[in-house]
């Protein structure tokens, strides 16, 4: 089983090209199945949307949520294929949560895998790549599974964004380095 993590994002034309990234990937990569599966049969590759989206309280829609309707109604990716993580507010958050998901630590009624993770995919903006790389290898070091990267193309990149990026993996590899200093 392989399973792209969309990471959400507050700003709605970034999600839209990381939806748009993800489902040219599933569609062109993975073997479609129909929707008339049985209720206990899940199709071998999925679509996890992440992000709660805190940002869109004004509009009562989580990011993930909103991920999803653009997978179905804009690209035509099947809805047996995708399943939501709406609880988190940044990246730890949405990888650690979807890990729960996915290995059944937060298992409820209609949401387990059948199958074997082999491959998890994570799509985000290239902006956001390598922060999102690093979390995900350490988040799921464990658990035997090959990492993979999709980004969109979306090219726009705020000057904070940039800035959130590098103070990030400035201080990520400050902690590489105090813990190689330390064996």
């Amino acid at each position: 089983m392989n399973i792209i993590i969309i990471l959400g994002n507050f700003d709605r034309d970034i999600s839209r090209s990381r939806c748009a990234q993800a489902a040219m990937y599933f569609n062109q990569n993975f073997k479609y199945i129909s929707s008339d599966i049985s209720d206990d049969v899940y199709p071998s590759h999925r679509i996890l949307c992440s992000g709660a989206g805190r940002r869109l309280l004004k509009e009562k829609i989580s990011e993930a949520l909103h991920m999803k309707d653009i997978l179905i109604t804009e690209f035509n990716v099947d809805p047996c294929h995708i399943d939501i993580e709406d609880k988190s507010n940044n990246t730890v958050e949405n990888l650690a949560f979807c890990k729960r998901l996915i290995f059944g630590l937060d298992c409820k009624e209609g949401f387990t895998y059948n199958s074997i993770v082999r491959n998890i995919i994570i799509c985000t903006s290239k902006f956001h790549i390598n922060r999102s790389i690093l979390i995900a290898k350490d988040t799921f070091v464990d658990s035997n599974v090959e990492i993979l990267a999709l980004f969109d193309n979306f090219e726009f990149i705020s000057k904070k964004q940039l800035a959130d990026e590098s103070l990030f993996l400035n201080k990520y590899m400050d902690g590489v380095v105090a813990k190689i200093n330390a064996c």
